[in-house]
């Protein structure tokens, strides 16, 4: 079996009110309870109340939404986050303590059919908390074969996704014996050895981009007035809108130029190029703008 994710989008033409509400609410209670489970490692999953800090005071508040398997999931995130921290401790590396989150935007969904379940034929899926099912999009991407694992649910500058991971039947490509050496450049992101065509992965940012970022500039100038606060995150959604849209066309670029690579090629040789220098070198404009790291990294 191969192990894939599938990316699902919520319709936000098909969203409620109601569950607007409902989804801010689970993001919000998932903050307090990963916040109040890192201060105090005795609270269980079978905790309906957490102390959050407001200012100077601490408040208890009602857990409504937050099931006890995404709780489960949460005190397993802080430790795996803990653990890692210490191993990278014990490398020597400098580290501090597990911070805070004052936003949580994603949610790990770890039982299918208990914690989340889909519908196919009316391409719903419900979550556990929500009364009302949301409607997706992209749900027919997963095979009918697929052993259905796990989920994220994420919110994101451009909506709501699901990131669900399945197991599908592992399918035989006919490879050619083909070897090549991949070079990593500036000028071209992609050179081969055998003489064909470079690739360049590189999207600079687009004129919308470069306009949503001198507006929430602008906008952050003016925050400290009452009134601006409004149009000031209005505008810096807009600007992570746009960042998010040319991350996605270096992302499609990336997999379609890997894709193609290994399509063609059953041996591939790579210079282990330091691209994380390059970035801080005299090209961070250049590096920053291409996908040349994912690719490293598929």
């Amino acid at each position: 079996m191969r192990c894939r994710v599938f990316e699902v989008k919520v319709d936000s033409s098909k969203l409620s009110r109601s569950q607007a509400n409902d989804v801010n609410t689970l993001f919000r209670e998932a903050k307090w309870f990963r916040n109040a489970y890192l201060a105090d490692n005795t609270l269980s999953d079978k905790s309906g109340k957490v102390l959050v800090k407001v200012k100077d005071v601490f408040e208890e508040r009602d857990l409504t939404l937050l099931g006890s398997q995404i709780k489960q999931s949460i005190i397993t995130e802080v430790k795996d986050s803990i653990k890692g921290l210490a191993v990278l401790k014990k490398n020597g590396q400098k580290v501090g303590a597990l911070k805070f989150k004052s936003v949580c935007n994603c949610v790990n969904l770890k039982q299918y059919h208990v914690t989340y379940d889909i519908d196919k034929s009316k391409s719903r899926i419900r979550v556990q908390g929500i009364r009302k099912p949301f409607k997706v999009r992209s749900l027919e991407q997963i095979p009918e074969d697929a052993e259905i694992a796990n989920a994220k649910f994420l919110r994101k500058a451009s909506g709501l996704y699901f990131y669900i991971t399945c197991y599908v039947p592992k399918v035989e490509k006919i490879i050619p014996h083909r070897s090549v050496g991949i070079d990593f450049g500036i000028k071209d992101n992609l050179v081969f050895s055998d003489g064909r065509e470079p690739i360049n992965i590189c999207v600079p940012e687009s004129k919308g981009t470069k306009l949503a970022s001198k507006r929430m500039n602008k906008a952050l100038s003016h925050n400290g007035n009452k009134k601006s606060k409004k149009h000031f995150k209005r505008k810096d959604s807009l600007r992570r809108r746009a960042y998010e849209k040319d991350k996605n066309k270096r992302k499609d670029l990336a997999n379609k130029a890997v894709h193609e690579i290994l399509s063609n090629y059953d041996f591939i040789a790579i210079q282990d190029e330091m691209i994380q220098n390059w970035h801080k070198g005299l090209f961070g404009k250049e590096v920053q703008h291409s996908a040349m790291g994912r690719s490293k990294r598929n």
